[in-house]
């Protein structure tokens, strides 16, 4: 994760980029009465000298060599263009899957989850799952699970506290229960 601003004081050249997920946060500020652009990572470094303030976008790079001062996409995975993948966009009321597009959706959404929880499990070191007892969590820590089959799995150190608001849903969880109970 990152977003930066470079000055390259021997070309007179800008260049500024954000991660392609947007985790870290960077605004793009213009002011009018000198054509300048600015960059921050927080807005109220920009809003009582910018005429414009833009989020930067993930997956961008800014570089002032560029005719036009355009932001340039760098990163652009086929799973961001809804069209391509022929997922209905949420704006288009209108869409409706037949049963067998659903269950194709459905079956998608599983297979990039899997996948994407099976790559993160890839570790020379030990991993662990915190839980917060919600189903986002709690579905993460079941998928580790079953590619964690047979691994000598260990609960972290001083992690189940008798005060924990969310102990009862975290009871509820069967990844939980297998370490605790």
């Amino acid at each position: 994760m990152f977003s930066f601003v470079l000055y390259d004081k021997n070309k007179d050249r800008i260049l500024a980029a954000r991660d392609h997920v947007g985790i870290t946060t960077l605004y793009k500020g213009t002011r009018y009465s000198d054509n300048s652009i600015w960059f921050a990572s927080e807005l109220k470094a920009l809003h009582e000298d910018c005429d414009v303030i833009e989020t930067f976008p993930p997956g961008h790079l800014y570089d002032s060599s560029k005719k036009n001062h355009e932001l340039v996409e760098y990163y652009h995975p086929k799973w961001y263009d809804d069209q391509k993948n022929e997922i209905p966009k949420d704006s288009d009321s209108n869409t409706k899957m037949s049963p067998e597009e659903e269950n194709e959706m459905y079956r998608l959404i599983r297979e990039t989850l899997e996948k994407s929880v099976q790559k993160r499990l890839m570790s020379d070191v030990p991993y662990g799952v915190l839980l917060s007892g919600g189903l986002d969590s709690s579905l993460i820590a079941a998928i580790a699970s079953r590619f964690t089959e047979g691994e000598n799995l260990q609960p972290p150190p001083n992690m189940l506290l008798s005060s924990d608001p969310d102990l009862a849903g975290k009871k509820k969880n069967p990844f939980f229960f297998s370490f605790f109970f």
